[in-house]
This record gives C-alpha cells, structure tokens and sequence, in this order.
C-alpha cells in the first residue's frame, strides 16, 4: 500500500510560534558563530556585564571577505543580471501573457489548500525562468559537467536542479494567484508540497528522460534526513533543503530549498555519498578540467587580437624551484606579459574550522608560487622570458618588453580577514575581476593586462579599507529577551 501524505492546514497561532522557534534557534545560532570568531581571533570580548556582551573587531583588516560578496553581488546584479533580461526579452514571453492562464486553473479544492494542473504553456515559461534563476548561482560549477557521482555526470543533477527551480517557481506564482481569490487562505499553508517518494521520481524520470533509479539517487542528494541533517545542520546559517523527509516514503519539496541555494545540500551529499568520485573530480585530472574551464572564461574578458593566449600551462624552473604558470597573457603591443595562477578552492559557508583551512593553504601555496614567478621574473631577460613561455617574438618585440604582472585569481574568495597575502603579485577573486575590469579599460584601453592590474591593485580590499573606501555594515546590535550582543565594526 502506497504511503499517504499527512494533509492538516496549520493555525495562524501555529505559524507565529513556529517563527519564534526558527527566530531564537537563529540568534542562537549566531551567538554559536561569534564565539567561533572569537576562538579563531577574528573579533575579541571587549566588554561583559550581566546584560550585555560587546564584541570589537580582532583585526584591522577584520570582515574584508564582504568586499568579494560585494563583488558577487554587482556580478550578479549587473552582468549576469544584464544577460538574462536580455535573453528574457528575444526568448521569453512577459509573464503577463501566461498569469491569465495560471488564474484560470489555479484552485482551492479545501480550505488552506490548493490544486493546479499547469497547461503546457504555463509549464514552458517556467521552466525557462527556471533556468535563468541558475544562471544566478555559482555553486553549480563547483564540478565538470561529465564529472561522475554514482555513474550518474553531474549535469544531470544540474539539470535536476534547474527543473526544480522552474517548478518552485511555478508553484510560489500558483500560491499567489490563489491567494488572490481566497485572501483567507495562508501562504505557509500553499508553499509546502508534501508527496509520497514515487510521485517525485516519476516527476523528474519524465521531464529528465532518466531511469527511475537514477530519479531516486538524485532526490537521495537533494533530501535532509536522518542520516544526514546532525551534520549538515551543524553549518551555520546552512542553506535550507529541497527535501525534507517526514515520514517513510514521503518528502516535503520546499520552496525555499529549491530557489535559495539547493547546490549546498548536493555537493555535501555528492561528497558524503560518493567520496571516490569526489576525489577523483578533485584530483589533478579534475583539477586540469576546472583549470581549462577557468583559463577559458579568463581569456574571453581579453577578445584583443593583440593579446596572445596560451592555451596551455607553462612549467617553470626558477632559482627557488619548480612551479607552474596556469594562464598566460602577452599584449603584442603593449610589450606585457600576464601570469597568473588561477585558485579554485572547496567552499567552506560559515565553517570557520573549513574556512581556516581553505585560508592557511592558500595562503601558503600561493605565496609560495608568487615568491618562485617574482624571483623568475626579476633575474630574466626578455629571451628568457619568451624562451621559457614558447612564444615566438620579434627583435622589436623582444626590444619592447616592458615586464610581467604577475596575478593570483581565485575562482570563490580571495581575500581574507587575517590573511598576508604576498605585495608582490595582485590577488583578486573571479567577482572582483569581471566587476572592475570594465573601470580600467575606461582609463587605459591600450593596455588592458596594465589596466586589468592596474584595478586589481587598486580595488583590493586593504587599500580599499585604509582609504575608507568600504562596503556599508550596520553595526550589529541583537538582543536575546533581557540581553544583548552587540559589536561595532
């Protein structure tokens, strides 16, 4: 006998106590996250009564990180942002041309309840918009499209998730459209879709063309239970869950889960699950794929016929030793040469034991490198420096060399609070390049590795900070019944 779902409309009593559940379990879980600052030596105590803990920060430099999310956010905002509307225009209808139709088959069967069977027209829209709010997240590309979790290439579990999103999407617009009609209804009672496991994995086998085996692995990934909510939950601030088991052979699909960051619970199920494709994806043959796929988009911010691209790493022995250079640039005219090593590290969220690691060997390994390519560079000619990159120069080109810049390029965050990054080189996060790259070209379009340097150096978030150039942070200021936690940045 096939599981039933457990239906029961929740009171508006029941909804406002849940908040306050999830509101103190927050603030609980922000004073667990100071103390980790505080244990790591990010913030430190500056005043304690029996009401009242003040928080200072514990370095100059302290929250710099937020320069990249700021980075992140102008990307999103203005460049990827730039390109969906753009292809909504040539490619996609307004929604006002399907909102008649979700109204017409929107309905509400019982109270607190609603029904919809979604025309084909409906669905197309959505599934459309569906993968426009992908092409927001960068999570996605954490592994290549062919990298293999279960047998199973990990766009299918993108795909998956793209559809999802379309879905969420779809049924947040249903939601609303019955709320229009029947404004007694409430919204926590329409948003979560509770159904048994089969009505799921058939969903996605049919709009995926997948087996029913390969459905179910998938929604394994995309589901918080009991073997694994202890430690996913342990991140602070995780993302919420697409799923949520409830009971044997019944989930709840979650809004929220599918729109605001579902790759959270993926590529930690994908790593939990199946760590030898983990590892195999971040071996140095995975490496090498992510390595080819970040020297790509690179090169394509340089269209300059000018600009030589090698389509290749060079490998380099130097006075202090060997090292390798993953991406080359060399403006013809300018006379410049580009090195850069380009980092693409595990995300670490909230963890500040994950983060501290993710830091110490970038930090280490980069520096390292940098040290290796400046003392190179310093102790070359420029026939030694084209001899060594294998490009094939001209005495006037030899004649007008003017020298290196030499980059390191994070794929996630390359700035740190506490970090020591070497004043040799310019570091910078993918973001932050693609964010000012433009503001460089603007000054120095003859030279753009020049400019490119130029704005990295210049926007790096300590000399952003030591000229007050910062990104605004409300002072925080959280209270807990008759206490409160406060800190000044």
């Amino acid at each position: 006998m096939k599981p039933r779902p457990m239906l029961f409309p929740s009171s508006k009593e029941h909804i406002v106590d849940s908040k306050k559940l999830l509101l103190f379990s927050g603030k609980v879980g922000v004073c667990q996250q100071y103390l980790e600052y505080v244990r790591y030596g990010m913030v430190k105590v500056a005043e304690v009564d029996c009401r009242h803990v003040r928080f200072e920060p514990g370095h100059e430099y302290f929250g710099i990180e937020r320069f990249d999310m700021e980075y992140r956010n102008l990307v999103a905002e203005h460049v990827i942002g730039g390109i969906i509307e753009e292809r909504k225009t040539h490619q996609l209808k307004p929604f006002e041309t399907v909102q008649p139709l979700v109204r017409q088959t929107a309905t509400s069967p019982k109270p607190q309840f609603m029904a919809y069977n979604a025309p084909e027209e409906v669905w197309d829209f959505f599934k459309q918009l569906g993968k426009y709010h992908l092409l927001r997240l960068q999570e996605h590309d954490n592994f290549g499209p062919g990298d293999l979790f279960g047998n199973l290439p990990y766009r299918v579990y993108v795909d998956a998730v793209e559809y999802l999103m379309g879905v969420a999407l779809m049924h947040s617009h249903y939601a609303m459209a019955v709320l229009e009609s029947h404004p007694q209804t409430l919204l926590e009672n329409l948003l979560p879709y509770l159904r048994p496991d089969s009505s799921f994995i058939e969903e996605l086998c049919h709009h995926l063309d997948i087996t029913a085996e390969q459905a179910r692995q998938i929604l394994d990934c995309l589901t918080l239970d009991r073997s694994n909510y202890e430690e996913y939950t342990d991140f602070t601030a995780a993302a919420p869950p697409p799923f949520i088991r409830m009971s044997e052979g019944c989930l709840l699909r979650s809004v929220a889960g599918c729109l605001n960051n579902p790759f959270q619970l993926l590529n930690h199920e994908l790593k939990r699950r199946y760590r030898k494709d983990y590892d195999k994806a971040n071996s140095n043959e995975g490496k090498a794929s992510k390595e080819v796929q970040f020297r790509d988009e690179l090169f394509h911010l340089f269209p300059q016929e000018h600009i030589i691209k090698l389509d290749r790493g060079v490998r380099l022995t130097t006075l202090l030793g060997r090292t390798d250079i993953d991406a080359v640039l060399y403006d013809k005219i300018a006379g410049t040469v580009a090195l850069i090593q380009l980092k693409w590290p595990d995300g670490y969220g909230d963890s500040m034991r994950r983060r501290e690691s993710v830091m110490t060997n970038y930090y280490d390994k980069a520096n390292g490198w940098v040290e290796k390519v400046y003392s190179w560079v310093k102790e070359s000619d420029s026939k030694e420096v084209f001899g060594a990159l294998q490009i094939k120069v001209t005495r006037a080109e030899h004649e007008n060399f003017k020298g290196a810049y030499i980059i390191v390029l994070n794929r996630n965050t390359a700035h740190f609070t506490s970090g020591e990054p070497s004043e040799k080189a310019a570091w910078s996060s993918w973001a932050q390049l693609v964010a000012t790259l433009g503001t460089g070209m603007k000054h120095m379009p003859e030279d753009p590795l020049r400019a490119a340097y130029s704005c990295l150096r210049n926007f790096d978030p300590k000399r952003r900070t030591d000229r007050g150039d910062v990104p605004r942070h409300a002072p925080f200021d959280m209270k807990i019944g008759t206490s409160r936690l406060t800190m000044d940045h």
